[in-house]
């Protein structure tokens, strides 16, 4: 299964193109175009291979009825409507369907996206078709045509040839031909809920004393981490009656009780935390979405987790490709009983422990909140991770705390991602 953007008449070109730069046995014999930029996915991102096959039977099927018996190329006109993706995409965003179809067509009047929703469509592009829109770059589109051209401002020949190479390091083109068959993970509602039950006192009165006598001995029995902060910082002096922001580093699934042993009691004691809407719906429906278990099969203790989850550490879902509305207001409310939302504003864990590009909607949620934001960083941890090497008291742990940062109303939401990915990774490297 290889990825290719451009139009689907240029498809066979790049093929042939590629074709010619790979060994016989490797190059792509059969290939038919999926109507949209990227195939089905699970919630964790596994191609759903059960749904693929069936649509390549099918038209296999419809082949051999006009009487052949391969499968023919498809283009994106025999989908009709479904052809103008990028179109649909984002009605799906604004939640209004619009009747024009013309490239004239203003993304703020005429199709209705407001700054969160060009955060949205561009998380939701980047997801699709792998395409990052740094710098604000997509908050300069004005129209659908200037957001088509830059879509397609790569050259098809160098999108596909990445995607040849990737077939040439797997030294199998089976893969290219054909699709293996799996159990489908079932798709999951995209309805996310957020709880306001751990807000109350119980559960409050539960967390703390969880984390006060479980959790931060554990921590330090365990790994005994490092507290770094600059001479200038003292951390008793946060206010806890200004909740903040906390944004870090992503690197293992225990980065928040890392993190929380850093910080000041009457800080660590009132935290909400923002995790993947993904990975907690899984959960809540009895599957597992961790990439190293059989994801997607059913996974009885997954309730459990969630529960234990969103008590213990106050959760919430943040999804990673969309519909973030509900969850900057849950992060707003949050701020306002409150409570500290800590966010990690890679999206994702890092394999290698290097710090990714941060994703647009942290710099939104900063700007809107108007709260400061406390960035701080997690070193050590993603060399021990690739390294392979035991944790347990290893003495190379550091937990980093930043300085507190405030953000002026005049300020983009891009040159706030961008402060903040080099706060954290000043901290990292210093």
């Amino acid at each position: 299964m290889l990825a290719f953007r451009g139009p689907g008449e240029q498809t066979a070109a790049a093929i042939e193109r590629a074709n010619a730069r790979l060994a016989p046995y490797q190059r792509l014999s059969r290939w038919v175009l999926w109507p949209e930029p990227d195939l089905p996915r699970t919630a964790t991102g596994k191609v759903r291979r059960k749904a693929v096959a069936a649509w390549l039977a099918k038209l296999q099927s419809a082949a051999a009825t006009a009487g052949t018996g391969a499968a023919h190329p498809v283009n994106d006109g025999d989908f009709g409507a479904s052809a103008d993706w990028l179109l649909a995409l984002i009605a799906q965003i604004s939640g209004e369907t619009q009747r024009g179809i013309g490239d004239e067509l203003r993304l703020t009047e005429d199709l209705h996206l407001d700054s969160l929703g060009r955060v949205q469509l561009a998380a939701a592009i980047e997801e699709r078709l792998g395409i990052t829109t740094e710098n604000g770059l997509l908050d300069q589109v004005q129209t659908l045509g200037e957001l088509r051209r830059l879509l397609s401002a790569e050259p098809e020949e160098e999108a596909f040839s990445r995607s040849a190479r990737s077939v040439h390091d797997t030294g199998s083109s089976a893969a290219a031909e054909t699709f293996a068959l799996d159990e489908p993970e079932p798709s999951l509602p995209v309805k996310y809920i957020y709880p306001h039950w751990p807000w109350s006192k119980p559960f409050h009165w539960l967390r703390a004393a969880f984390v006060e006598a479980f959790m931060r001995p554990l921590v330090w029995l365990l790994a005994n981490p490092r507290v770094v902060a600059p001479p200038e910082l003292n951390p008793a002096e946060l206010n806890p009656a200004a909740p903040m922001l906390i944004i870090a580093n992503h690197v293992t699934a225990y980065d928040v009780p890392f993190l929380e042993y850093a910080l000041p009691g009457p800080i660590r004691r009132r935290m909400a935390v923002a995790m993947s809407g993904e990975m907690l719906e899984a959960y809540r429906h009895f599957r597992n979405p961790e990439p190293l278990q059989p994801s997607g099969r059913f996974f009885l203790p997954g309730r459990l987790y969630y529960l234990l989850m969103t008590a213990l550490f106050n959760v919430f879902p943040l999804p990673r490709r969309r519909d973030f509305q509900p969850s900057f207001a849950h992060a707003g409310k949050a701020l306002d009983n409150g409570f500290n939302v800590l966010v990690f504003p890679e999206g994702t864990r890092s394999a290698a422990g290097e710090l990714a590009r941060f994703r647009p909607g942290i710099g939104l949620l900063a700007k809107q909140s108007g709260a400061s934001v406390l960035p701080m960083a997690i070193r050590g941890l993603g060399e021990l991770k690739t390294g392979s090497r035991r944790w347990f008291r290893s003495g190379t742990i550091e937990v980093v705390v930043g300085q507190p940062l405030r953000f002026s109303p005049a300020e983009t939401e891009a040159a706030i991602t961008a402060r903040l990915h080099a706060e954290v990774e000043k901290l990292l490297n210093d």
